[in-house]
């Protein structure tokens, strides 16, 4: 089945929900992440607070990783391909400082059958960067 089919096929087969942890306006506990895009790709600005922290004023790897996870995914859905995440990669290049506000970023760089690969980056307001994902979503 070529791609166009299956986007067809799979177009809103999974439903948003305003409680997701990552951008659900309701979670009184998410991130409420405001996601922007189109189909080349996806953006995102949030500012890290307490809440998330891990050690003391570092945010914890897995709220990264989340992010960076939620950026594929969104650059995904703007392509009309419902997916979940099979596998994720992240690569943690320097501490996030609670209080720093971060650009995160997602993009496709494949789709190859059932299989979607995905790029995503967070960098601070200095524009270095925090961590990179690299993940693999399956078509559902």
């Amino acid at each position: 089945m070529n791609s166009q089919k299956q986007k067809k096929k799979n177009s809103r087969l999974l439903k948003s929900s305003s409680y997701c942890f990552a951008c659900g306006e309701n979670n009184p506990f998410g991130l409420k992440l405001k996601i922007l895009g189109d189909e080349n790709g996806v953006w995102t600005t949030f500012k890290v607070t307490q809440y998330y922290e891990g050690f003391k004023d570092i945010t914890h790897g897995g709220i990264i990783a989340t992010i960076l996870d939620e950026m594929i995914a969104w650059a995904c859905r703007k392509r009309n391909l419902d997916v979940l995440t099979a596998e994720l990669v992240v690569g943690y290049k320097k501490k996030l400082a609670i209080g720093e506000t971060i650009q995160a970023t997602g993009k496709v760089v494949k789709e190859h059958n059932r299989l979607i690969i995905g790029e995503s980056l967070i960098k601070d307001s200095k524009g270095q960067i925090i961590a990179t994902g690299y993940a693999k979503m399956l078509l559902v």
